[in-house]
């Protein structure tokens, strides 16, 4: 299905079983079906932390502070 928390909720779960590429994939077609879906920008945000990728880490949470403002 095309709804954005169905593939933010496959995201979590390919998150917690630790397989990030699936994850990231989820979250980022969540954010493509609706660009202001913010729950997948935060998740995104703890997958970089948890990669190590700070600077992607930082972009995310940055999209998201804007969201929620």
């Amino acid at each position: 299905p095309n709804l954005p928390q169905t593939h933010h909720n496959m995201g979590r779960i390919y998150l917690q079983k630790g397989d990030w590429e699936k994850a990231e994939s989820h979250f980022l077609k969540a954010i493509s079906l609706r660009s202001n879906f913010f729950p997948s920008y935060g998740a995104l945000a703890e997958l970089y932390y948890k990669k190590g990728d700070l600077q992607k880490a930082e972009e995310y949470k940055k999209k998201l502070r804007e969201l929620t403002q």
